[in-house]
């Protein structure tokens, strides 16, 4: 009886962390430009559609990194996100040299979100 109490409890406990993530992106985006430079650092640059407030831009990141994965398998990436002439930035320093190429910790994320 403890066990299947606990087992409920961790089960309530996952499925409300889970429903404190960022929702789903749903909007469309481009790729406009890539370039890979011989330091690892990856480039790309992005018009999306629906990009509206900083929670749309976490989902859209996180969308795009599960989505394309040969852009994220470097030390470093730098992403410009156009959203109509707005446009905001993401960086991850993925390995120790990503972190020097960023100025981040190693495994660190940072955005800006410009309205």
């Amino acid at each position: 009886m403890k066990k299947a109490l606990g087992f409920l409890i961790v089960g309530l406990l996952a499925f409300t962390l889970v429903g404190c993530e960022s929702k789903d992106w749903s909007g469309k985006y481009e790729v406009t430009n890539e370039k890979l430079d011989d330091s690892g650092i990856m480039y790309v640059n992005v018009k999306v559609e629906g990009v509206t407030d900083e929670d749309s831009l976490k989902s859209f990141i996180k969308d795009f990194k599960a989505k394309n994965s040969e852009y994220t398998a470097h030390d470093s990436l730098f992403i410009k996100i156009d959203d109509g002439g707005k446009l905001s930035n993401y960086k991850v320093a993925n390995t120790a040299k990503g972190s020097a190429q960023t100025g981040l910790d190693k495994n660190t994320e940072a955005f800006e979100y410009k309205e």
